[in-house]
């Protein structure tokens, strides 16, 4: 990977870019809370996390995105939201997924960000009332390479 594209924030910002379009009609969504969101004017929601990297080895990245429901007995809603996400994250007839890696200053398409695999954890407590699920996003970076 050409190392001016190895920037964390280009990845955060092709991340947000990808769930404006795919899920922000849908649900309130988080980019790397300080803190635990509790909106009052909505009851589900969605929190992005950046994750894990090493920047010596950029290519991998673990990403993570809570999905958050409030006052939802049965999980009938967090499962919808769980559904709606695992749905913009994965491809079951290839088995792959990917998005658009951008370069932030330039706004040009640079590379992709490969899904290789997600995980989803069991429901926790969020709060009282409010229920999450963790999905973890196993990805990694590829962009051109140049030849010198």
């Amino acid at each position: 990977m050409k190392a001016v594209t190895r920037s964390i924030s280009n990845y955060y910002w092709s991340w947000r870019r990808y769930f404006q379009t795919e899920l922000a009609s849908s649900y309130s969504l988080y980019y790397n809370p300080v803190g635990m969101p509790k909106p009052t004017d909505v009851d589900s929601w969605a929190i992005f996390l950046t994750g894990d990297y090493n920047p010596s080895l950029f290519t991998k990245v673990k990403s993570q995105i809570h999905c958050v429901a409030r006052e939802d007995e049965d999980s009938d809603e967090l499962m919808d939201i769980v559904t709606d996400v695992v749905g913009v994250l994965d491809n079951p007839d290839t088995g792959l997924r990917s998005i658009d890696f951008y370069d932030k200053p330039t706004a040009v398409i640079i590379g992709k960000i490969w899904i290789e695999a997600l995980k989803i954890r069991t429901q926790q407590p969020y709060d009282t009332g409010i229920s999450s699920v963790l999905i973890d996003i196993y990805t990694r970076v590829k962009t051109g390479r140049s030849n010198r």
